[in-house]
């Protein structure tokens, strides 16, 4: 056979096959295609579920305080306005007036802002406009350790340390209003200081340097133009401070003195700022688990539904503040100054030599100015870093070095030892619980609001703004929810488990933040080239976004375990207080290290409940230490530029860092640094007449 009949002979063979094998490519398109755009829209209801459940959880809050408040509205004389101006708190005999609560609330917020807010704004500017980065980074690390100190080790340390230290200024006892307000303010520092220095921060350069270029001193720069740039964002982070110090519970209960009429306002200055008081939020705390009758609870979801509306109006603020910043026109006003009236007689000489007379009369003045916003600045500075170390130093002495070893495996109550062991194993289980239900709704969230919402879209906005609401709501808020719904409601025991569903709502907001601050850092190149290589949304988000966004999502989870550890408000209300092993898993009721702190002061500061308490403020500090350790860690492994060295190597980088330290190139070094240090301080030498020759060759 020819070889042009062989051909003809396969050509029409192959035929067939390359039919069948076009439309086996196309069938598999097809399928491929129908299944990527199945789950890629199986994706969005999940996402778009979880998002709709966020709106959910904040109707039902709001829904079920509002829901338990009616009763009371319904059947008290006054109503609601004869609520408020009522002047008696007295539930045995059915008065329920807060009028002198909501003052004693507002006064011991006006004292905690009045130490806060120019430590906020001094502190903030000194760090971010004086500071070394280096210097810096330490000096917000040890403030990000006061932001994670529990609210009853600040309670601890007031009833230990504050009280009694008033107490030698003539406070009848460690428990007042000047003692409670100055807690609250250094509770509410981190995240006004934290906030602050971010919006210093964002103020453009070239603000700094066209001021120093028209000569105006650093500090000059620093208060009329950094600041006033940075106005608006500093006022948002006042009153997110302002959110925390009116919703804190846990350590107004240990430290106030709980006297619902106890505000002294007719008695003299000092028996007004030493007298006993309660607040709105430790009002509910402390009666919430011992009402009777529907009338007295009642009564006390009233009191968080005026604390729910207080934060709603402070987030409305907010929202208003940072729209009104937005829009605002920057107009360049000119402040109008009495001028010098020269004559027409007036040569250059006179007019100069008035110039410089004056500029002789103000340099004093202006060095005065100086010095004193200088002495603003650091003594701020050194007064938040010196709190600070003052609780970390007073809770490692009495907590450590104080500690009975035979507590830490004590697993009984107070009479036969501390029960550290049992109040763990419970915290521990609180943990597990709440990252069960907070870790997939706050991932699911976060991808929604970053990934699939629209900026413009009104239901993006009302996730955000729901987010934000939860965020600034108080703990003790939380607490009352979930003993009303799912004790109450679900029939759920006092247990791990209906205290782990609530600190799931907690945690919640910042959970969803931080996360979607992590997929933000994810470069958008990085998202369209998988989309241009033919991967859709739901592959793009798992296998591109997630993994390039994981240290920041695993910091996000790790820093919701220290809020867990540290929360005690919620817990207080749905697991109980009596210290015992859980036995019974999830549906076990306990104490966790928190709530055992507060039923110790509760019954007495005897020196065996002060030393127990500091002990289990020790553990919480630890385990919180551990955690954002654990979280920086992490972070740092699941980097994508994250490089592996082994043992070897770690040691031997060791090893030649330390013969460095000691070589003979460094000690030249740094005798150059201290001997340039020197120069720049000492007094300056008088130059020769060659030296000035010399100087004025090298300037021409």
């Amino acid at each position: 056979m020819a070889n042009k009949d062989v051909k003809e002979v396969m050509t029409a063979y192959r035929k067939p096959v390359r039919e069948k094998m076009r439309m086996w490519r196309i069938c598999f398109a097809n399928n491929f295609r129908g299944r990527k755009q199945l789950t890629d829209f199986g994706s969005k209801i999940i996402i778009y579920s979880f998002a709709i459940l966020t709106i959910l959880i904040l109707l039902t809050l709001v829904g079920f305080i509002i829901y338990k408040s009616i009763y009371f509205f319904q059947h008290y004389p006054g109503g609601f306005w004869g609520f408020l101006s009522g002047q008696t708190w007295n539930a045995n005999n059915n008065q329920f007036g807060i009028w002198r609560i909501v003052i004693a609330t507002f006064f011991v917020l006006l004292i905690a802002l009045l130490f806060a807010i120019p430590l906020t704004i001094f502190s903030s500017l000194y760090i971010s406009e004086y500071l070394s980065p280096t210097i810096k980074r330490r000096v917000i690390g040890i403030i990000q350790l006061l932001a994670g100190i529990p609210s009853v080790v600040f309670g601890l340390f007031a009833l230990a340390i504050l009280g009694p230290l008033f107490m030698l200024m003539g406070a009848p006892s460690t428990s007042n209003l000047l003692v409670t307000s100055i807690t609250l303010a250094f509770m509410g520092l981190p995240i006004m200081i934290s906030l602050s220095i971010n919006a210093l921060e964002n103020v453009p350069d070239s603000y700094r340097f066209g001021s120093l270029a028209l000569g105006l001193s650093k500090t000059h720069t620093t208060y009329r133009i950094v600041l006033r740039s940075a106005w608006f964002k500093i006022i948002t982070a006042i009153m997110m401070g302002v959110a925390r110090i009116i919703g804190e519970t846990m350590a107004v209960m240990m430290i106030a003195g709980n006297a619902p009429d106890g505000l002294k306002v007719g008695n003299g200055f000092l028996n007004f700022i030493f007298s006993s008081i309660a607040t709105l939020a430790s009002t509910i705390g402390l009666e919430m688990l011992e009402n009777s009758g529907p009338m007295y609870e009642s009564a006390l979801y009233a009191i968080g539904l005026v604390l729910f509306i207080i934060v709603c109006i402070i987030n409305i603020f907010i929202i208003s503040s940072q729209a009104f910043n937005k829009r605002k026109r920057n107009y360049h006003t000119r402040k109008t100054t009495k001028s010098l009236r020269l004559s027409k007689s007036y040569n250059g000489n006179k007019i100069n030599k008035l110039f410089y007379e004056r500029i002789k009369k103000t340099r004093g003045i202006k060095k005065f100015k100086d010095g004193l916003g200088m002495f603003f600045l650091i003594s701020s500075t050194v007064i938040v870093v010196f709190f600070t170390l003052i609780i970390l130093i007073t809770i490692i002495w009495k907590g450590l070095f104080g500690m009975v070893w035979h507590d830490l495996i004590s697993t009984s109550t107070f009479d036969g030892g501390a029960g550290i062991l049992s109040t763990f194993f419970v915290t521990l289980l609180l943990v597990i619980c709440s990252m069960i239900f907070a870790v997939p709704l706050g991932l699911m969230v976060a991808i929604y609001l970053n990934e699939y919402a629209r900026q413009s879209s009104i239901f993006a906005k009302a996730v955000r703004f729901a987010i934000d609401v939860l965020s600034s709501t108080p703990s003790i808020i939380y607490g009352t929810f979930g003993l009303a719904f799912f004790i109450g409601v679900c029939r759920l025991p006092l247990s791990v488990l209906a205290s782990g569903l609530t600190l799931t709502i907690v945690i919640l907001p910042i959970m969803i933040r931080s996360i979607e601050e992590a997929l933000a850092g994810v470069e958008n190149s990085m998202r369209n080239a998988s989309l241009a290589l033919g991967a859709n949304k739901t592959s793009t988000t798992l296998k591109v976004v997630l993994p390039n966004a994981m240290p920041g999502i695993v910091t996000a989870i790790i820093l919701a375990i220290g809020r867990v550890i540290g929360e005690s408000a919620p817990v207080y209300l749905t697991l109980g207080t009596a210290v015992r092993l859980p036995i019974a898993g999830f549906m076990s009721p306990g104490a966790s290290m928190t709530t055992q702190i507060l039923m110790l002061s509760k019954e007495g500061a005897t020196a065996d409940a002060m030393r127990i308490m500091f002990e289990l403020a020790f553990a919480i500090m630890v385990l919180i230490w551990l955690s954002n350790s654990f979280a920086h860690i992490l972070g740092k492994k699941f980097a994508p530029n994250y490089v592996k060295i082994g043992f070897k190597q770690k040691w031997k980088m060791r090893i030649n860092s330390l013969k460095f330290f000691f070589s003979k190139e460094n000690y030249l070094h740094q005798k150059e640094n201290v001997t340039n240090f020197w120069r720049k301080i000492g007094p300056k030498k008088k130059q020769t007449a060659k030296e000035d020759k010399d100087d004025n060759k090298g300037e021409q």
